[in-house]
């Protein structure tokens, strides 16, 4: 079968053999200036900073330069190998290749997106707990995207930026391109307040989109996660390389393929699906029962208002805990909150917090209770170099939602669970992983 022309033009422009931006940028483009705005735009929105649900995984200026130079290898590998591949054609199913960055026991993961008329690719970091495409450098599309629906914009996590619209292309495994029509969201007009240009391919599922004030930047525009603007492929699916591929020690940043995101048109069996909770602004469900070492707690039955934030990323589970359940008077194979460099537990606001090796088990429901999920997180079933910490309690954890006792699932979770949103009915599930 020949390579289809589409397939073979975005393969000869060079959609797949260079970087747009590295996946934690400390430099680029020179910022757009307000004086771009044409007049009557409107003035920037003044919120606080989007709340983040896990530590970054890549902070130093070192371990980021190991990071962009290992995206550009695993890049061109693809690359080569996506021209050896026929054209599939029609497909039920797509699938995006990812590729994951740890640093100890921490990770994210990474997806390549191009866009119209451009001919390099802009890694964005995968993240279920942000719900909208934010790409750093409006300087790089401008000459493309002239569709703006907003100017002098703040995006969630404090730059400067403008709201567009229109399509984003993603290189599936077979190296074709598969295209997001009519895609809304926001590009980097500057850096932050850290020198930080924003880069978040943003998974969440949340009901309704309005749910967050981060989805309403404007009058009449509501946005979504990118993969919602896509109806004929409702369903992704998550699934991570095995630990034993995706983490190193503590030294430096390990970078690898091997992980993907799988569209599907049609709802794939085994996954066990809830409702997400209503009018929440992160992607959640609701626990109801939560045990360490083997032994019950009574966590979730403490707190009137209790969240499960769904996070595809970082590592540790992350527990708000002021009534003391989780670890009465001391958690069970306790572990330093610091294991490679970076104290989860020293951020800013956090109080009273332990850290633990010890396995545990949690139960998840959504807002009816009409079925619940259960698993175990054991760091002994992982490879010995890289069993770092199982949970993290706070009596105060700023990185779940202020006013909940909550949990965020953690990126550890995605190692035992394969995981399904669901972006019609707005459904997240799991099923157990067979890595």
């Amino acid at each position: 079968m020949s390579m289809s022309s589409s397939r073979r033009n975005f393969l000869r422009a060079g959609a797949l053999t260079g970087l747009g931006s590295s996946l934690w940028n400390v430099a680029g483009p020179q910022s757009a200036r307000a004086a771009d705005a044409p007049r009557g735009a409107n003035p920037a929105v003044t919120r606080p900073p989007a709340q983040r649900l896990h530590p970054r995984v890549i902070q130093s200026t070192e371990h980021r330069a190991i990071v962009s130079k290992k995206l550009q290898e695993i890049g061109e590998q693809r690359r080569k190998a996506a021209v050896r591949q026929a054209s599939p054609g029609l497909r039920t199913s797509i699938e995006i290749p990812l590729t994951t960055v740890s640093l100890g026991s921490n990770f994210s993961a990474s997806i390549n997106i191009a866009f119209q008329g451009q001919g390099t690719l802009t890694p964005l970091e995968v993240d279920s707990g942000s719900t909208t495409l934010i790409v750093p450098y409006w300087e790089v599309i401008k000459d493309s995207y002239t569709d703006v629906l907003g100017y002098e914009i703040v995006e969630p996590f404090g730059c400067p930026a403008r709201l567009m619209r229109g399509p984003i292309i993603l290189p599936d495994a077979l190296g074709g391109p598969y295209t997001i029509p009519d895609c809304v969201f926001y590009a980097c007009t500057g850096p932050n307040k850290y020198n930080d240009r924003t880069h978040i391919f943003g998974a969440g599922c949340i009901t309704p989109w309005a749910a967050s004030g981060w989805n309403t930047p404007g009058d009449n525009v509501v946005l979504r996660a990118p993969q919602a603007y896509d109806e004929a492929y409702p369903f992704a699916e998550f699934h991570y390389a095995p630990a034993a591929t995706i983490f190193a020690a503590c030294d430096q940043p390990t970078v690898v393929g091997g992980s993907r995101l799988t569209l599907h048109q049609c709802e794939p069996p085994g996954y066990t699906m809830f409702e997400i909770l209503w009018s929440f602004g992160w992607m959640s469900l609701t626990p109801t029962q939560l045990w360490v070492n083997g032994v019950p707690t009574n966590w979730a039955q403490d707190a009137p208002h209790k969240v499960a934030l769904i996070d595809n990323g970082g590592g540790p589970v992350l527990f708000s805990d002021p009534g003391h359940h989780v670890c009465n008077g001391g958690c069970p194979q306790p572990a330093t909150c610091d294991p490679c460099g970076t104290d989860l537990s020293q951020g800013p606001g956090m109080k009273g917090c332990q850290c633990s090796r010890a396995p545990i088990a949690f139960c998840l429901t959504d807002a009816c209770g009409c079925k619940t999920y259960s698993f175990t997180i054991d760091a002994s079933r992982l490879p010995e170099t890289v069993r770092g910490l199982t949970f993290l309690v706070c009596d105060v954890n700023t990185y779940i939602p202020t006013g909940y006792q909550g949990m965020n699932i953690g990126g550890i979770s995605m190692l035992f669970n394969d995981l399904l949103i669901d972006y019609r009915a707005a459904r997240v599930g799991f099923k157990p992983s067979l890595t």
